[in-house]
């Protein structure tokens, strides 16, 4: 019980003691009343109810103290007892909307809380709108929420709360725009005619906007009584959907951003295939591979994405290679080998001065040749001083070179392939790394398409 309750109480209780026992006169009913003014002031209505039942109960011990009261001592304690009932009741009256505002800001100031911590933790665009729609949902204003994307030229719930949940991913109009409705209007009809509960339903809709004003959906709330949401309401509602658009506009770009550098990264990679025509392909199928492995080895998904970018740019130190070496049919020479093996530090050079390249990505593009004993290129590292996403890639490299034609080697089978990087685990590959890959091939999860991402029947001259 709050402090001012327990005390206003046990005031009014001696109050009204003292009234009994010194016989005091009908008006002095009237302090009650002023007794209980600041509870009604910190509570309104609910104060009130309190106030006025201890005033009756106050009357009530009036008349079993002076049984015999006079008709003037009943006039006044007839006008004390209303004068207090209303002078409580406007108080409760005046008091009800602060009190209301103040609910209403405690409330906004909790789902502001919890939709900065929550959208400051989601990784992804699904994890923004979750932590968005749970802030909205936080302010109580209403209990069906949806959030709303234009697909294909259609609408799709891209995710749902209360009501909606069961519609997640589901298109809820193909329907034109009437253009004597607003986008918000003509989205709410549409809701309105695809889901069946929600023509029972009041809705608002507050666009989502991101960087320089584009649009990224839009934010439906919904309740089942017919009560118009106030513009107070919408303030609200529009503040926290500005949030959760800016996070989700912050969100968005920087996957466009993050797919632009995997483009890039495809793009350097394969550019070395349109020289080396007899490696078309490899690019691609260690991409694939890598990702495959990479999930199962438990990788999170930052090293997943440089453990790709170092597949896609392994051998881009071999762009600098003379022709005579890197298109040489046949096997090379001591001179030739040492000049070829120089190929990963070219490519960790260059590829140092771009800043989208991670760190993770050069270890690979520099390491991939090390050998677990030791007796790799170009640091000689061993075991586990060579970095781990290194190591996962040379087993992929090793199967997939293996495993396709090259002019100085026979190509091996998978099977063939698999026995070797069993023979060369502890040697050349890390062994728990390559039991790891084995596990994968002959749990046939492996299958990777083997296909150009780009076509090398056109060569220019």
């Amino acid at each position: 019980m709050p402090q001012h309750r327990l005390i206003i109480f046990i005031l009014a209780i001696l109050w009204i003691a003292l009234t009994y026992l010194m016989k005091l006169p009908p008006m002095s009913l009237s302090i009650t009343g002023l007794i209980f003014l600041y509870w009604v002031w910190k509570e309104g209505w609910s104060g009130m109810i309190v106030g006025v039942s201890l005033v009756l109960a106050h009357a009530v011990v009036f008349k079993l103290a002076l049984p015999k009261m006079s008709t003037a001592d009943t006039f006044t304690l007839a006008w004390a007892l209303i004068a207090n009932a209303v002078t409580l009741s406007i108080v409760a009256w005046l008091r009800s909307r602060d009190i209301q505002e103040n609910v209403v800001q405690r409330k906004a100031i909790r789902a502001l809380e919890l939709g900065t911590m929550r959208l400051s933790e989601a990784q992804d665009a699904a994890g923004v709108m979750a932590a968005g729609l749970d802030a909205v949902r936080a302010l109580e204003l209403a209990p069906h929420l949806a959030f709303v994307q234009p697909l294909e030229g259609k609408l799709r719930v891209a995710l749902g709360r209360g009501g909606f949940s069961k519609y997640e991913g589901q298109t809820i109009s193909n329907a034109s725009r009437n253009p004597r409705q607003t986008q918000v209007e003509s989205l709410i009809r549409h809701l309105s005619d695809q889901i069946p509960e929600a023509k029972h339903w009041t809705s608002t809709a507050i666009l989502v906007g991101g960087y320089g004003g584009r649009s990224l959906g839009t934010v439906v709330v919904s309740r089942e009584n017919k009560t118009p949401f106030t513009s107070s309401e919408t303030a609200l509602l529009t503040s926290l959907t500005r949030l959760f658009g800016a996070h989700l506009g912050q969100v968005s770009s920087l996957r466009e951003l993050e797919r632009s550098h995997e483009s890039a990264h495809m793009t350097l990679g394969l550019a070395l295939e349109y020289r080396d025509y007899e490696t078309a392909g490899h690019t691609g199928r260690v991409v694939e591979m890598s990702e495959i492995l990479g999930q199962h080895l438990g990788l999170s998904t930052t090293e997943r994405e440089s453990l790709r970018a170092g597949a896609y740019l392994h051998d881009i130190g071999k762009m600098v290679i003379a022709d005579q070496i890197l298109l040489k049919p046949d096997v090379l020479t001591f001179e030739e080998r040492e000049e070829m093996e120089k190929h990963t530090v070219i490519g960790f050079e260059l590829l140092a001065k771009l800043d989208f390249v991670p760190t993770e990505a050069l270890e690979v593009v520099k390491h991939h040749h090390e050998r677990w004993d030791g007796g790799g290129y170009p640091s000689g590292l061993a075991g586990n001083d060579i970095p781990y996403l290194a190591r996962i890639f040379a087993v992929i490299d090793l199967f997939d070179a293996l495993t396709h034609a090259r002019p100085y080697k026979r190509t091996y089978t998978a099977l063939e392939a698999i026995d070797e990087i069993t023979i060369q685990a502890g040697k050349q590959l890390d062994p728990f790394i390559s039991a790891d890959f084995v596990t994968l091939w002959r749990d046939n999860k492996l299958k990777v398409k083997d296909r150009e991402v780009f076509s090398f029947t056109t060569r220019w001259e």
